[in-house]
C-alpha cells in the first residue's frame, strides 16, 4: 500500500495507460450481428421424373454416388435414405473442414456423375449449416420498364453476376419473372436415321453445357481464393457446333433445331400486388456483416448509376445489417 500511495503519479499513468488501451482495442473490435456457425453436412438430393422401385434409385444413382463422396477429403461418415421417387444421401464431414472447397470438390464431382446416370434422374446438392438461419441479410426489388420477363433478364445477366462478385456474398437468389433459356428442339427422323438417343444429346449438353469449372484454389497471403475457368457458350451458333457423335461428325445443328425462349415460371413475386422481380442476398458465415453491407451498397450505386439509361432500377427493401 505505501508503494502505492508514494508512487501516485506512476500509477495513475499506468491506469490511463490500460484505460487507453482498452479504448483503442474497443474500436477495433469487429461488430458482428450474429456468430459464426456451421454444421459441416452437405446433401446430395436425386429425384426421380417417374415412381420407380427404391431398389432402383439406389442401385442406379444412391451406390454411385456413394462411391464418388467415398474419394473425398474430410468425411466422417455417409448416411443415405431412399424413396420412389427420391434418393438423399447426407454426408457428415469432420468438424474444421472447409466447407466451401469440400462443396466445390463435391459440386465436381456430382457434375461428372450426373452424365452417366439414367436420363430420369436429377442431381442436386443442398449445403445446410447455421449461417442459414439467419443468413439472408439483405433483400433488393428491381424495377424497370418492359414488362418484368425483361427484368428478370437484366438481373439474371446484369445484376447477379455483380452482386455474386463481391467478397462475403455466398448466394444470390433471384425470384419473379422467367428465365431466359435456349431450346433445343431434336428432328426425330434425324435422330433415328443417325442412330442417335435422347440420352445421347442430353449427356452431350450437360457435359458442354457447364458455365463454370471449378479447377482448384490460390493463396493470396491468408486468404484462400477458389478458382474457376468460365466455359459459357455466348452465342445459339457455338451450341449448334456440340459434337453429338464422333462419326462423320454429327453436330447438333444437324439432328436439331436451336432458339431463344425462356424457362416455365418457377418462382414468383408480387409487390403491392403487381408482378416484380427480387433478389435476396445470403452472406458468408466468415464475413463481417456490416463491412459487407457497406460493400454490397456501394456495387448497387454503381449498377443504379450503369444501368439508368436502361430504365432500369435497384431498391434495398430489407437490410438486416
Amino acid at each position: 500500500m505505501d508503494f502505492i500511495i508514494k508512487r501516485k503519479t506512476l500509477i495513475s499513468m499506468l491506469f490511463i495507460g490500460l484505460t487507453l488501451l482498452g479504448y483503442v482495442s474497443y474500436q477495433r473490435l469487429q461488430v458482428e450481428l450474429y456468430p459464426n456457425a456451421q454444421l459441416p453436412t452437405l446433401i446430395v438430393q436425386v429425384t426421380s421424373a417417374l415412381e420407380v422401385d427404391p431398389s432402383y434409385i439406389e442401385t442406379q444413382a444412391v451406390i454411385p454416388i456413394e462411391g464418388v463422396v467415398g474419394t473425398l477429403e474430410d468425411i466422417e461418415k455417409i448416411e443415405s435414405t431412399v424413396s420412389s421417387r427420391n434418393g438423399t444421401v447426407i454426408i457428415y464431414y469432420n468438424q474444421g473442414a472447409d466447407l466451401k472447397y469440400s462443396y466445390l470438390k463435391l459440386q465436381e464431382k456430382v457434375n461428372i456423375l450426373s452424365n452417366t446416370l439414367p436420363e430420369e434422374f436429377m442431381l442436386n446438392i443442398i449445403r445446410i449449416d447455421l449461417e442459414q438461419i439467419n443468413s439472408m441479410f439483405m433483400d433488393l426489388q428491381v424495377r424497370g420498364t418492359g414488362g418484368v420477363d425483361r427484368v428478370r433478364n437484366v438481373s439474371d445477366k446484369e445484376i447477379k453476376p455483380e452482386l455474386e462478385n463481391i467478397d462475403g456474398i455466398a448466394g444470390v437468389e433471384v425470384y419473379g419473372g422467367r428465365e431466359s433459356s435456349i431450346e433445343v428442339r431434336l428432328d426425330e427422323e434425324a435422330c433415328r436415321a443417325n442412330k442417335i438417343s435422347m440420352n445421347a444429346v442430353r449427356s452431350a449438353l450437360a457435359s458442354n453445357g457447364r458455365d463454370k469449372v471449378f479447377t482448384g484454389s490460390v493463396y493470396e497471403g491468408e486468404k484462400r481464393l477458389f478458382v474457376n475457368v468460365s466455359a459459357e457458350y455466348t452465342d445459339v451458333a457455338e451450341i449448334g457446333n456440340i459434337i453429338i457423335k464422333q462419326d462423320g461428325p454429327i453436330l447438333l445443328k444437324d439432328i436439331a433445331e436451336i432458339f431463344f425462349g425462356v424457362k416455365d415460371e418457377t418462382s414468383y413475386s408480387r409487390v403491392n400486388g403487381l408482378d416484380a422481380v427480387t433478389i435476396s442476398l445470403v452472406y458468408d458465415n466468415q464475413a463481417n456483416l456490416i463491412d459487407l453491407s457497406h460493400k454490397t451498397l456501394d456495387v448497387i450505386d454503381n449498377l443504379n448509376a450503369s444501368l439508368k439509361s436502361a430504365g432500369i432500377e435497384i431498391v434495398v427493401q430489407n437490410n438486416n445489417a
